[in-house]
C-alpha cells in the first residue's frame, strides 16, 4: 500500500498494525541484544540484563526487551511491524515516525521538551527522531526509527536526571544497525492509486472516525509506567 498524504498514512498504521514473525532475537550476553529483521540487524547493550515481553492491545502488537536499573530508571527497546506500508516514498519513513509521536502524545498528554531529526545508527541514508517528554508518571527520552517496515524505539524512561544521565547517553549511543545487501529488488506492495477517486474518499470517509478512536487505544506505548494500558 503506498502513502501519498499525512492522514492516509495515520489511516493506514492504525487500521494495519500487525506484526510478521520475521525477527529473531539473540542475546550475545545478558546485557547485549540483537534483533535480526527483515534485511538488517538492530544491536543494542542495556546497561545490565533485560527480559522480554510480546504484548497486545486487539490487532496490534508490540515486542519489548526492558531492563530495570534501581536508581537509574527502565531501559527498552520496543519494535513493531507494519506489513502492508510501503515506505518507500520520499521521507516516509521519518514521517511516520512523527505521527506515531504525535499519536502517542494525544493518548497520554505527554509535553514534549525537546525533539531534533537524527541519522539512523549505522545507516545514515535513513532518517528519525530523537526525543524527550514529559508526562504525569515521569520523564521519557527516545530515539526512534523505521527499517524496511519495522518502527523502533529505544527508551529511558525515569526522572528527568534519568533520561539525561550518562548512562542513558551510552544506551542510545549503543544502537547499531547493520543493512544487508539486496540482490534484487524487493517486491512493491499494493498501491492505494489504484483504487478510483470514489474508492479511496469512500475508504478515507469511513475509517477515519475508526482510526481516531482505534489511534488512541494502539500499542504504541513503551510502558504501562506512561500510562498507556488499561
Amino acid at each position: 500500500m503506498k502513502l501519498t498524504s499525512p492522514t492516509r498514512l495515520l489511516i493506514v498504521l492504525v487500521l494495519f498494525c500487525r506484526v510478521t514473525a520475521v525477527s529473531v532475537q539473540a542475546a550475545d550476553s545478558p546485557s547485549r541484544l540483537t534483533i535480526h529483521g527483515a534485511g538488517h540487524d538492530l544491536a543494542v547493550q542495556f546497561p545490565d540484563k533485560f527480559r522480554h515481553t510480546e504484548e497486545k492491545d486487539g490487532a496490534a502488537e508490540i515486542t519489548k526487551y526492558i531492563s530495570d536499573v534501581p536508581g537509574e530508571g527502565r531501559y527498552l527497546l520496543a519494535h513493531q511491524d507494519f506489513p502492508e506500508i510501503d515506505f518507500s516514498i520520499p521521507g516516509g519513513p521519518l514521517k511516520a515516525t512523527n505521527i506515531l509521536l504525535r499519536s502517542f502524545q494525544e493518548r497520554t498528554g505527554a509535553e514534549l521538551k525537546s525533539k531534533k531529526t537524527i541519522r539512523v545508527p549505522g545507516d545514515p541514508t535513513r532518517q528519525g527522531i530523537e526525543y524527550v517528554l514529559q508526562h504525569s508518571n515521569g520523564w521519557f527520552r527516545s530515539k526512534s526509527f523505521i527499517i524496511g517496515q519495522r518502527w523502533y524505539s529505544v527508551i529511558i524512561e525515569g526522572t528527568e536526571d534519568d533520561v539525561r544521565s550518562a548512562s542513558a547517553d551510552r544506551f542510545l549511543r549503543s544502537v547499531t544497525v547493520t543493512i544487508a545487501a539486496q540482490t534484487t529488488p524487493p517486491a512493491r506492495l499494493t498501491s492505494v492509486r489504484s483504487q478510483t477517486p470514489n474508492d479511496t474518499n469512500a475508504t478515507t470517509t469511513r475509517h477515519r472516525a475508526a482510526a481516531t478512536t482505534t489511534v488512541r487505544q494502539s500499542s504504541h506505548c513503551p510502558s504501562s509506567r506512561t500510562g498507556c494500558h488499561k
